[in-house]
C-alpha cells in the first residue's frame, strides 16, 4: 500500500465513525455499528471512568484526526519515505487513563507503513478492537497489519506509555531497540485576571473533561497575586455532573478529608477542592493554584518544567478549551512520533 492508500482508508474509517456518532445522537444505531455500540455501552462496566459521554467524546476526537486533508498535510514531508516497503514491526504499549488514548500511536505506526503489535491497557481493552473491526471492510490489507498481544515479541521498535515508575522498567527492558518511552505529564493554565466568562468556562472544560485523568487536563492554574479564585467556581458549575461518578467522588472526598485533617487552607465547592500549592501534579478532585507577581519570571519557571508539562493553556499559550482537542501533530510528551518512525526507515 502507498501512503495515499492508507490515508484514503483512514479517511473512510473517520466517515464510518461519524455515521455511528450521528446515529447515537438519534438513538438509532444500525446493525453495522452494533458491535461498536456494545463496546461503548460495556466500557463503563469494565472501567468505571469510561462513561458513555466521555467515550463518545474520545471517538469524536478520532474523527477529527481522520480528516483526509489533515492527514495529507500531516505526512506531506514523509510521503516518499513512507511509500517505501516496510517489513518492520512496531510494538505499542497503550495507556488506559482516557478512552482510546493509544489510537494516535497506532495511527502513526500504520500511516508510516509498518505492522503494529498492540498491548492494550487492561483498563481499555474493548474500544480499539471494536473500532478497528470497521477497517476490515474498508481495507482488509491495512486491517491485517494490526495484532493484539499480551506480551510484545518480535518487535523492531517500541512506543510505550506509562507512569514515571513503569518508564524506568520500559527504558531498561526495551533499551536494545529504538524506542519512545513516555512518563507522567500534566497541563497548566496561566490566568491574567482579564479572562472573559466564556474563557473561564472553556478552562473548566480543560480541567474536567475525562474527569481530569489525561495528561492534557489542566491540574494547576497560575493566577496573579490579587486574583479572587472564587471566580473559578462559577465557571465550574456545569461540571457538577462529576458527582454522579463514584470513583471521582471517592477521590475528591478522600483528599478533601486529608486536607481538613491536616488543617490545610482550602476552598471547596462540593465537587472539587482548590488548594494553593507549589507542586505541579494535583491529585484527582483537586486543582492546585499558585500565585505569581511577574508573568515573565513565571514564563521562565514554566520553561524549566517543560519535561513535566504537556500543555500550557492561556492567552499567550494554547487557547482555553483546546487542551483536550489535540491535532495530529500534537504529540504526547512533545516527541514527534512520525520523525521517530521515519528514522526507523533508515536503519
Amino acid at each position: 500500500m502507498k501512503v495515499q492508500d492508507r490515508i484514503d482508508a483512514f479517511s473512510i474509517l473517520g466517515k464510518e465513525l461519524k455515521t455511528y456518532i450521528d446515529q447515537t445522537e438519534l438513538d438509532s444505531v444500525g446493525d453495522k455499528y452494533s458491535a461498536l455500540n456494545d463496546s461503548v455501552e460495556q466500557s463503563f462496566y469494565h472501567n468505571g471512568w469510561f462513561v458513555k459521554d466521555e467515550v463518545l467524546r474520545a471517538i469524536k476526537g478520532i474523527i477529527r484526526f481522520l480528516n483526509k486533508e489533515e492527514l495529507q498535510q500531516w505526512v506531506a514531508n514523509y510521503s516518499s519515505l513512507f511509500d517505501q516497503p516496510a517489513t518492520k514491526r512496531v510494538g505499542v504499549i497503550m495507556a488506559g487513563n482516557v478512552p482510546l488514548v493509544g489510537f494516535h500511536d497506532m495511527l502513526c505506526v500504520l500511516i508510516s507503513g509498518y505492522q503494529v503489535s498492540v498491548k492494550l491497557s487492561s483498563d481499555d481493552k474493548l474500544l480499539l478492537p471494536a473500532i478497528w473491526r470497521l477497517m476490515e471492510e474498508v481495507s482488509p490489507e491495512l486491517y491485517k497489519r494490526v495484532d493484539y498481544v499480551d506480551r510484545l515479541e518480535g518487535y523492531d521498535a517500541v512506543i510505550a506509555t506509562g507512569s514515571n515508575n513503569t518508564s524506568r522498567y520500559f527504558e531498561s527492558y526495551f533499551s536494545k531497540v529504538p524506542n519512545i518511552i513516555r512518563k507522567n505529564r500534566t497541563s497548566v493554565g496561566v490566568l491574567t485576571g482579564e479572562e472573559t466568562e466564556q474563557e473561564l468556562d472553556l478552562l473548566a472544560s480543560d480541567i474536567f473533561q475525562y474527569y481530569g485523568l489525561g495528561c492534557r487536563n489542566v491540574s494547576k492554574v497560575y493566577v496573579p497575586e490579587s486574583y479572587d479564585v472564587d471566580i473559578l467556581f462559577k465557571a465550574m458549575l456545569p461540571y457538577q455532573y462529576v458527582t454522579d461518578n463514584k470513583k471521582y467522588m471517592n477521590n475528591y472526598l478522600y483528599h478533601q478529608t486529608l486536607f481538613l485533617m491536616n488543617d490545610d487552607s482550602i476552598l471547596d465547592n462540593g465537587f472539587i477542592v482548590l488548594k494553593e500549592d507549589n507542586n505541579l501534579h494535583s491529585p484527582l478532585g483537586v486543582l492546585f493554584v499558585e500565585r505569581y507577581s511577574d508573568v515573565h519570571k513565571l514564563g521562565v519557571e514554566l520553561t524549566k518544567l517543560k519535561d513535566q508539562i504537556q500543555c500550557y493553556v492561556g492567552k499567550d499559550y494554547l487557547a482555553f478549551g483546546q487542551a483536550q482537542i489535540p491535532r495530529l501533530n500534537d504529540y504526547a510528551d512533545n516527541v514527534n512520533t512520525l520523525d521517530f518512525l521515519a528514522q526507523l526507515k533508515r536503519i
